[in-house]
């Protein structure tokens, strides 16, 4: 069983890649597939045979040599430039390895060599590797859920992008300040930081552009405005040949939870069909089926949605995120929930469990929201009243306004 195996893991960076290989190779234990209980099951009630948690162990294995000899191998041309005096040479080399950390989803040790990085550049003098570092920093913080570091470092990097006349830096940073800012709920903050950013494109940078009016949508469509998302949506398909097949995942995405607000079910789900056949990870296709849930649940089919969350499921461990498996656990409970069904309580557990500890807030207090609603239907109202006050603080605390005042009208219920 899953939870033995991972319960006699330390919980050491090191073994990440062995984590994640058991967890890709586990499958639904054959002993619950004929019974109701595999409805009800998370990913720690799933199961290997040997032979599959030998070729994990083996593909871990030498996965985390590779990884040993990439970074040994970055740390000696580091140490050689900096015996060189050659400071730029070694910033740069740190830069590029937290960057590979990042783009392997591994954030907490990204931003140590990230910081790294800074450190040596901030004594060559070299900004624009500051400014790149503080912002993949932020990048990094913002995964982990830590909202008020990841705007600090977004505003630093800003600060010396600014100073090195850097436009691309510049633009960067501010990205990711409207990022932030959406994160919280500030979708008018949000939207005038990607205001600002197009600004600094002005006629260059089509792919930014793009992207830009992308997340543009994206918040128009939390607010409601969905004349002026689909008016960003056009303006981002204008310059659709610059844009990776990723980008084209998120366009379909943006617009597909367009259509669903606007009731055009049948489209909607045409399109997040097509986001999902152009997603670039196994992150974005959790994503993408997550959103499809959600739109079964809002037909009332709720065995489709179910099974679309099941996928969701699958493609998060093999991305190894929980941050998405407690989004996806979240939306089973509430599936279970409008069925009445006691045994949702499993999803809701699930999701608060992977969230403590770490710094997912907003996930964490939308789990708390969704299993307050659950709790006072059983008639547990004590205990929802709980959760819903926990909902409330978490929303506070990242400054998302509206969330907070629906946690808050559930309170008053």
């Amino acid at each position: 069983m899953l939870d033995r195996l991972l319960g006699a893991l330390p919980e050491l960076g090191e073994l990440a890649v062995l984590r994640q290989a058991l967890l890709s190779a586990s499958v639904v234990d054959a002993s619950h597939v004929w019974s109701r209980t595999s409805a009800y099951m998370t990913y720690d009630k799933r199961a290997l045979s040997l032979d599959a948690m030998q070729q994990s162990i083996a593909e871990a294995m030498q996965a985390a040599h590779a990884r040993v000899d990439m970074l040994y191998a970055s740390l000696q041309r580091v140490l050689y430039a900096l015996a060189a005096n050659e400071k730029d040479r070694a910033a740069q080399e740190l830069l590029a390895v937290g960057e590979r950390l990042q783009n392997e989803e591994n954030p907490a040790d990204a931003v140590l060599w990230l910081q790294a990085a800074d450190r040596v550049a901030e004594q060559a003098g070299n900004r624009i590797v500051r400014a790149r570092a503080l912002w993949q920093r932020a990048i990094a913080m913002l995964s982990l859920g830590s909202t008020d570091e990841a705007e600090a470092l977004y505003l630093a990097s800003l600060a010396q992008a600014e100073a090195a006349n850097d436009t691309e830096g510049r633009i960067n940073a501010t990205i990711g300040l409207g990022n932030v800012a959406g994160y919280q709920g500030h979708h008018d903050e949000s939207l005038r930081w990607f205001y600002a950013a197009l600004e600094i494109c002005a006629d260059a940078f089509p792919r930014r552009r793009a992207l830009l009016y992308t997340n543009m949508a994206h918040m128009l469509v939390e607010q409601g405005k969905l004349v002026a998302a689909g008016e960003q949506l056009a303006k981002a398909s204008e310059i659709w040949s610059e844009l990776a097949t990723g980008d084209h995942c998120r366009w379909y995405n943006a617009r597909g939870m367009l259509a669903l607000r606007r009731g055009e079910i049948e489209m909607a789900e045409s399109l997040l069909h097509q986001a999902l056949g152009m997603a670039g990870s196994e992150f974005e296709r959790a994503m993408v089926l997550d959103n499809l849930a959600d739109l079964f649940i809002r037909q009332g089919n709720l065995a489709e949605a179910e099974s679309l969350a099941r996928s969701a499921e699958e493609a998060a461990l093999r991305a190894d995120s929980p941050r998405a498996l407690a989004e996806i656990y979240t939306r089973l409970g509430k599936i279970f929930r409008l069925r009445a069904d006691a045994n949702g309580v499993t999803f809701f557990e699930k999701a608060v469990e992977i969230c403590r500890g770490r710094r997912y807030p907003h996930t964490e207090a939308n789990a708390y929201l969704e299993y307050g609603i659950f709790r006072r239907l059983h008639g547990d109202i004590e205990e929802a009243r709980s959760y819903f006050e926990r909902a409330s603080q978490l929303f506070r605390e990242i400054g998302a306004v509206a969330q907070e005042r629906a946690a808050a009208e559930q309170l008053a219920l």
